[in-house]
């Protein structure tokens, strides 16, 4: 697998967060990362779904998602975000 791609969008909206929610964010990718990798059982908290078209999202905190996509060998990472955030990226895309 090839190393992930952090869309302009995931970017932005990161760096948008507050620090502690910045944190969130990076543990939970790199969780899922490494679940990818060593392929073991998905960490828990996580609660990876599958949402509308191509986009699945993962669990940073209670409130916030990371919104991810696959490509062929590849996981491209393109919001960090509230539920409200992730509906409105769904819907522009």
């Amino acid at each position: 697998m090839r190393p992930p791609l952090y869309g302009q969008t995931f970017l932005r909206t990161f760096k948008r967060l507050d620090r502690q929610r910045q944190q969130a964010a990076l543990e939970a990718v790199q969780s899922f990362l490494t679940y990818l990798e060593e392929r073991k059982q998905l960490p828990a908290g996580l609660g990876l779904k599958k949402l509308a078209k191509a986009y699945w999202e993962i669990r940073t905190t209670l409130a916030d998602r990371v919104v991810f996509e696959w490509l062929e060998d590849q996981v491209a990472f393109r919001l960090v975000g509230s539920h409200d955030d992730v509906r409105r990226f769904l819907r522009q895309s």
